[in-house]
């Protein structure tokens, strides 16, 4: 009868060693999850960051020439927690095409987007712009 009632009490500590390992190794399985959700959050987070700056730069370099006229010059604006900077200037015009009267110009438009408060680039795009000059107008 002792050796039974030995054997039980060694049985009852074995069991609760097994929920403690057992409750570790789900702790441990638990941990290891959040990690990889968060992980994955930051980075969808930070990719559509990244594609609302693209299509804010797509779109201030498609208005030069229509709604702000091309030109040289340098202008700032934030938006949607951008701050980017856009650069006009001239490309390459030889002399003999600046003084046709018909002449086509064309301008680098280059803009530089970064994160509000931070210097480091997020895109930097460029792009060739071309405008005419007729009968005499300047733009």
């Amino acid at each position: 009868m002792i050796a039974h009632v030995l054997i039980l009490r060694r049985q009852a500590g074995f069991a609760l060693v097994e929920a403690i390992v057992a409750f570790a190794i789900l702790a441990i399985s638990l941990i290891a999850l959040f990690v990889g959700v968060s992980g994955a959050e930051r980075s969808g987070l930070r990719s559509h960051f990244q594609m609302t700056a693209l299509r804010l730069a797509r779109s201030r370099l498609d208005e030069l020439g229509v709604v702000v006229p091309l030109r040289t010059r340098t202008y700032k604006g934030r938006s949607e927690g951008v701050d980017w900077t856009v650069t006009v200037s001239p490309y390459g015009v030889s002399a003999a095409n600046a003084s046709h009267k018909n002449a086509l110009h064309a301008y680098w438009a280059q803009i530089i987007l970064h994160p509000r408060g931070s210097h480091h680039p997020i895109f930097r795009l460029t792009t060739l712009k071309l405008t005419a000059r007729l009968s005499g107008k300047t733009s």
